[in-house]
């Protein structure tokens, strides 16, 4: 099999177990909105973000460096050498750093939250092992089901311990953790997980390699949770969880285009990685990125199209101004997950420190922004921050990869995207049901132009006629 085809397998099969589930928990999110108060909802956002922050910290983003290393094993005996070390390491930190978290929670800053906050991390954790182990092995069917079991039952959680026992909050934070620490167990234990975690297999050597592969993806991840974290703290702070409710529901839907193209990027990490020893890696590159260019522009400029005609039917009237800052925030994501595709081609290379530094950069740059405006422009200045910071770590990391490969750029492309954005953006902020339905149709023609070859090559695989070179 190509590796384009297995590219592609592989995410419609990680789509199948996510896509379903995230679209029944973004139609929810009325459920939510209506039930919870925005301070509430900005509490939940902030305890969530808060453990992407720490978890990271806990891990070493071991199970990163499993996952990869898992890859080159090439017997059962390295698999086990590879695993025991991880699970060895994640074990032993995660008992001491929850020890530390309620010292440093419940005697210090008496955060209410504390215990939850534990019980998610410890949650994230062990959904991270599993996760990386199965997609370690090549097992994507496994880690796409295990996904699905833990966002099927985070919903049935959510509404039972929501809507029925009223327990707000607490609900949502229990509902994920139980459906995670489910998820995860089953996954361990259909892959017998037991018998590959041995202490006599600790190698000093080993686990020194995978220390600092992982170490450099610490700070990547950590900046990112700062750019999301930093923002909402601030927001907070400044003007209050209310507005960090409404901020948080804003980046909902553009966090549509991220679980999209999350589906792809969970195996574009690994087919990066299996297809970097091939003569024609450069040419494969090439052709996944031009398409994924386009895709996700499509994606940008639809979610902005078709935002005047959904945002009233999903959303509850007290967060409406949540609908002025989603297309800064839908332009951020675009090159936030153009971002991750350089980054894929940085894991093949098993070169993280770029990882770290560029989202470092990117990371101080949205916090100066989002602190020098807030008081001028309010929650703008959130968007306007996390827009400005991609771009930043986009244009950094696109000319350091262009150092190992030669990827082909497309003025072209971006000249009459920027054109059809600042004609749909004018009709977004009118808002006028005429202008919106021009903006929606000149839209659709757009991503159908810029996406013809890929329509037409669909088509004609689907006809079983020659594809179009």
């Amino acid at each position: 099999m190509s590796h384009t085809k297995k590219l592609l397998k592989n995410t419609a099969i990680i789509a199948i177990g996510k896509l379903s589930t995230q679209v029944v928990s973004f139609l929810l999110l009325p459920v939510y909105t209506s039930v919870l108060s925005t301070a509430e909802y900005g509490e939940y956002d902030f305890v969530m973000t808060l453990s992407l922050f720490i978890v990271p910290v806990i891990t070493l983003l071991m199970e990163e460096s499993m996952f990869r290393f898992l890859i080159d094993a090439s017997n059962e005996k390295e698999m086990s050498k590879v695993i025991s070390q991880t699970f060895v390491f994640t074990i032993i930190s995660c008992f001491f750093f929850s020890l530390l978290c309620y010292f440093v929670g419940f005697k210090i800053f008496n955060f209410k939250y504390t215990l939850e906050l534990i019980i998610i991390n410890c949650a994230t954790i062990i959904m991270g092992l599993s996760n990386s182990l199965a997609r370690g092995v090549g097992n994507i069917k496994l880690y796409s089901f295990s996904n699905f079991i833990a966002s099927l039952l985070t919903i049935i959680f959510n509404v039972l311990f929501i809507v029925y026992l009223n327990l707000g909050l607490l609900g949502m934070l229990y509902g994920y953790a139980i459906s995670n620490f489910i998820a995860a167990v089953f996954t361990f234990v259909v892959m017998n997980t037991h018998k590959y975690v041995k202490l006599s297999n600790f190698d000093k050597v080993m686990m020194n390699e995978m220390v600092r592969y992982s170490i450099p993806l610490v700070p990547n991840s950590i900046s990112w949770v700062i750019m999301n974290m930093s923002s909402r703290l601030i927001i907070t702070t400044t003007m209050g969880n209310s507005a960090n409710g409404v901020f948080s529901i804003a980046s909902k839907f553009p966090n549509l285009i991220n679980t999209l193209y999350g589906f792809f990027y969970t195996s574009w990490k690994e087919t990066a990685s299996r297809s970097i020893k091939d003569s024609n890696h450069e040419s494969f590159y090439n052709f996944i990125y031009a398409n994924l260019k386009r895709l996700l522009i499509s994606l940008v400029v639809m979610m902005i199209s078709v935002m005047p005609f959904a945002f009233s039917f999903l959303i509850n009237e007290s967060y409406s101004e949540a609908y002025y800052y989603i297309p800064l925030l839908s332009i951020s994501m675009y090159f936030a997950n153009l971002s991750g595709f350089y980054g894929g081609i940085f894991t093949a290379y098993k070169d993280t420190k770029i990882l770290g530094t560029t989202t470092v950069i990117g990371a101080f740059v949205n916090v100066i922004v989002t602190i020098f405006f807030i008081k001028h422009i309010g929650i703008y200045a959130a968007a306007l921050g996390s827009m400005v910071s991609n771009i930043i770590t986009n244009s950094i990391r696109y000319k350091k990869v262009i150092e190992v490969e030669k990827l082909n750029s497309d003025k072209k492309l971006y000249a009459m995207t920027f054109v059809v954005l600042i004609i749909i953006l004018a009709t977004y902020y009118y808002n006028e049901i005429y202008s919106n339905i021009f903006a929606l149709i000149l839209s659709t023609l757009f991503c159908i132009f810029i996406n013809k070859e890929l329509i037409f090559n669909i088509i004609a695989k689907l006809r079983n006629i020659p594809r179009i070179s």
